[in-house]
């Protein structure tokens, strides 16, 4: 318990400890998608998101993209290149991916803990999710 099942990395910034010449760090990975603006100036994808996604191949870890790559070309020039722009293709498809990744990788066990119930008020037209919760015990 406590362990990270399934990674997805925004923008691509890896520390260098994880990827230094032996690279040790990256054998405890787990499955990781990274997400990166290929015009990105702040963290520059050649130096980070290319690194980890050739050092998590030779580590044999499952990991997307690979080789070759293809990095999202974003141009919100707002943030820089950095950040995605909200609701623009690749700010919606790296949502998307992500969801398909974690639920690939790290699918449901057990009963739920929790039931979403969507209540619809007719007068103002408004839609409102409830979240009822059931606590388990063990015997």
């Amino acid at each position: 318990m406590g362990a990270v099942k399934v990674f997805a990395n925004y923008y691509g910034l890896v520390p260098t400890t994880l990827l230094g010449p032996a690279a040790t760090g990256v054998a405890k990975f787990p499955p990781t998608i990274s997400f990166h603006n290929e015009k990105d100036p702040v963290v520059p994808v050649s130096q980070n998101s290319v690194i980890l996604a050739d050092v998590l191949n030779k580590a044999g870890i499952t990991h997307d993209p690979v080789c070759p790559f293809s990095w999202y070309n974003d141009d919100w020039e707002q943030e820089a290149f950095h950040a995605f722009r909200p609701g623009g293709h690749a700010d919606v498809d790296s949502r998307a991916r992500s969801k398909t990744w974690i639920t690939r990788h790290m699918p449901a066990t057990g009963r739920p803990l929790f039931t979403v119930l969507s209540i619809t008020d007719t007068n103002l037209k408004t839609q409102t999710d409830v979240i009822l919760t059931k606590q388990f015990t063990s015997h």
